[in-house]
């Protein structure tokens, strides 16, 4: 066998190769080493690299078309920046009165910070401040600030200081503060005017009472303009920088106040959540409303940029390092326009009955009305369509009245439609027929008489509402007759027949005195029963509490959102969904939807055709027959509705309330208002009336006539 022979050429060719790369990295490393060792240096020991944070657009909110409510707008400050500032004197001080220069050159003085300062000349006299005075509250800061100067000296302990701070004169301050900012020669001359002195005194020893340092830049100009941005990049001066930030624009000033919320500092209450979280102290929350609940929504990652900087403050590089995360968009279940609606008409309406009730004789007709709540939603998905509070408030200036509004008495920043709760009246009453037709215990042709006077108990003899104002009785009335008149009688004995258990398992059913689920804090309300009043220590619960209940008296409390889900699951078969506010969310970058909120079925119970109708034909005749049958005159769209009226005290005018459904056959928004001592809930019928013109279309109708 012969043996392979062995090609040398190949070989010396291999080494070759593998010499020369040994070369190259030899030479490489020695250019590193000895050539290039200088500028390496330079570059390490002459350059200052910073980490800037790149905050992240926070998510905008949307009506659920897609109009804008609250969006983002860009505006700028002017700060000194610790680690690019000249560290000598003159330098420190020429970039101070720079800044200065700026802002009166482009006429926004106004726009520079106001300065922290102790003391003041009155009348050729320096005085201290008050606040930097013995009993001031920032006398402890100047206490703090001089040992940090080391004032009297580097020999003296602190708790020496602390006592020549207690004694220091105003002129001894001043002097003390000329020395320290170099505003004076070591014979004690002044090195610049006495306007840019006092500037720089001012602006100096502001800086000191933030701490300025790496971590600590000074806020010198607050939202300048874009010449005043345009003059700083022109000039150069080292330590001078701009910082972006943004704020909420507000595109419907005083609308959907409640609903959407504000923007706040994290507090000490939440701090520790927050930061959990990962938050940094200083930023900015949602504080309430849509802010707060969908805060995991908007709320975006902030990124990081490396800046590298010559001994010259001249940029040599910008390296993104962690690249910022927008937040999310929201689109909210409300209708811009129908919330609007909602909010104009329940004041204009409480104007009225106010404007009404004075000009009549006699008291405690409504004088006294003075808020409400309306809430108007889809039956067939629980999505909240408006949701109005009344009186509100408005977000784009809150920070300017914000005392007055927490003094206000009558509680503009409460949210009336998820948090006030209101005895539903004779609203209550479909709900005891609806029960009382299920359960059998009367049909669609039980005859109850109304004589005036529930006399089934000795001891307990209730009268209706009609023989009270009237002296009069109803007379025989089936359940579509008794509904019409909303008689008393007829209820009372539906109570008593149909059980207090009985009556609850329904209204239960229905999500009275249930959490109707929506994402922002609620009220549960009261549901009147042997339960409660055990449980609450009101004694025990007789025959006649089951009467009164059965009206929508007693200890039912409701709130305004509660009325309109009852109504809903009343109308569409008996379905309660979820009532929500969270229509979807997309994408901040793409503008893609991410994900949209289903309907949520909460709860099911057995209401036939057949009793559903006839509810429904009862409230249409009251609509077109009863106390409200003026307001919705020749109205288009076959609706139904129901008024209540409810004793809050003697000493003030009743509660009104209504509550409606449109279209009467396949319904598509259920409406509920309350007006606290509006005294009547026919009035009431403006306010749907003027939120179904808008779902409809019948407000454009209404213009286009005139």
């Amino acid at each position: 066998m012969k043996r392979k022979r062995t090609n040398p050429v190949r070989y010396v060719f291999l080494c070759a190769v593998v010499i020369g790369i040994a070369l190259i990295y030899i030479a490489r490393l020695i250019n590193l080493q000895f050539v290039s060792a200088d500028n390496y240096r330079y570059v390490s020991e002459y350059t200052y690299t910073r980490t800037e944070t790149v905050k992240a657009q926070r998510g905008e909110i949307f009506d659920r078309n897609g109009v804008p409510l609250v969006t983002n707008e860009y505006y700028y400050h002017i700060l000194l920046d610790y680690g690019t500032i000249p560290a000598d004197a003159a330098g420190f001080n020429g970039a101070v009165l720079s800044v200065v220069r700026m802002a009166e050159k482009c006429g926004e003085t106004d726009r520079l910070t106001p300065p922290s300062y102790p003391l003041t000349e009155e009348n050729g006299y320096l005085e201290f401040t008050e606040d930097y005075a013995p009993d001031g509250k920032y006398k402890s800061r100047l206490t703090r600030l001089l040992c940090d100067y080391e004032y009297g000296g580097s020999g003296l302990t602190d708790e020496k200081r602390k006592e020549l701070a207690k004694v220091i004169t105003p002129k001894e301050l001043r002097d003390f503060l000329l020395v320290r900012y170099k505003l004076v020669d070591a014979e004690g001359n002044p090195l610049y005017s006495e306007k840019d002195t006092q500037i720089l005194l001012e602006r100096r020893f502001s800086m000191d009472t933030i701490s300025f340092s790496p971590t600590n830049s000074y806020v010198f100009a607050e939202d300048v303009s874009m010449s005043f941005i345009t003059l700083c990049a022109e000039s150069g001066g080292k330590g001078i920088v701009t910082e972006k930030h943004s704020r909420r624009v507000y595109h419907y000033p005083g609308y959907a106040s409640h609903i959407l919320g504000r923007m706040g500092k994290i507090t000490e209450s939440t701090m520790d959540h927050y930061v959990a979280l990962g938050y940094d102290l200083d930023e900015y929350v949602g504080v309430s409303g849509a802010e707060m609940i969908f805060e995991d929504y908007l709320r975006g990652v902030d990124g990081e940029i490396t800046i590298v900087e010559d001994e010259y403050g001249n940029i040599l590089s910008k390296t993104v390092t962690k690249e910022a995360i927008p937040g999310k968009d929201i689109r909210l279940t409300i209708d811009i326009n129908m919330q609007i609606a909602a909010e104009d008409s329940l004041a204009a309406t409480i104007r009225d009955i106010v404007k009404e009730a004075e000009a009549k004789p006699g008291e405690l007709d409504g004088e006294d009305a003075d808020a409400g709540a309306v809430t108007a939603i889809s039956p067939a998905t629980g999505e909240v369509l408006a949701l109005a509070s009344y009186p509100s408030y408005d977000l784009s200036t809150f920070a300017d009245n914000v005392q007055e509004l927490f003094n206000d008495e009558r509680t503009p920043l409460v949210n009336r439609a998820l948090n006030g709760l209101y005895p539903p009246g004779s609203t209550f009453k479909p709900g005891t027929a609806a029960a009382s037709l299920s359960e059998g215990v009367i049909n669609f042709d039980t005859i109850i008489v109304d004589n005036g006077v529930y006399t089934y108990y000795p001891d307990y003899q209730p009268r209706c509402w009609f023989y009270l104002m009237y002296n009069m009785a109803h007379g025989p009335l089936n359940v579509v007759g008794a509904l019409q008149n909303s008689c008393n009688i007829f209820f009372f004995e539906c109570g008593r027949l149909l059980t207090i258990e009985k009556l609850n398992e329904y209204c239960r059913g229905y999500g009275l005195g249930q959490a109707t689920g929506i994402e922002y804090p609620e009220a549960t309300g009261v549901l009147a029963g042997p339960d409660y009043v055990e449980s609450s220590g009101l004694g025990s619960w007789g025959p006649g509490d089951t009467l009164q209940a059965a009206i929508g008296q007693s200890y039912n409390t409701f709130t305004p959102l509660q009325l309109s889900v009852y109504i809903s699951t009343l109308t569409n078969g008996g379905t309660r969904y979820r009532a929500h506010l969270l229509h979807s969310v997309y994408d901040y970058a793409s503008g893609e939807c991410v994900f949209t909120v289903p309907s949520e079925v909460v709860s099911t119970m057995e209401l036939t055709e057949q009793v559903v109708g006839q509810i429904k034909t009862a409230m249409q005749n009251v609509n077109e027959n009863g106390s409200t049958a003026r307001i919705f005159d020749n109205y288009p769209i076959t609706m139904g509705g129901k008024t209540g009226t409810a004793q809050i005290s003697k000493t003030s005018s009743d509660n009104g309330v209504f509550v409606a459904f449109a279209p009467l056959e396949k319904p598509e928004v259920v409406v509920s208002a309350v007006v606290e001592h509006g005294a009547s809930g026919t009035p009431l019928g403006a306010v749907a009336k003027s939120i179904f013109d808008c779902y409809f279309g019948l407000d454009n109708e209404n213009e286009q006539e005139q």
